[in-house]
């Protein structure tokens, strides 16, 4: 079971001018991860195959800003330096 995550405020909508918003990459997926920004909680992301390579995504912001994030359960395992400034 994965763990929930809780951000605020909510900047997983689509960029729109101005407005800061998300840009959803990665994984194999079969039906659109933009789906994932849309207000129909019937639509869903759904990846060709359970496997690691295919369920993953990559949640980027168009801008700089400040988030705050609720985490239940155990840390993840590992956080890229990279990513993190």
């Amino acid at each position: 079971m994965g763990r929930p995550l809780f951000l605020y405020p909510n900047f997983a909508d689509p960029p729109k001018g101005a407005t800061p918003g998300a840009i959803l990459s990665g994984g194999d997926w079969q039906l659109p991860l933009t789906n994932l920004q849309t207000r129909r909680y019937r639509q869903t992301a759904r990846s060709r195959h359970t496997g690691a390579s295919a369920t993953w995504f990559e949640f980027r912001i168009n801008r700089y800003a400040e988030l705050r994030a609720i985490v239940l359960g155990a840390p993840p395992r590992r956080i890229d330096p990279a990513v993190v400034p």
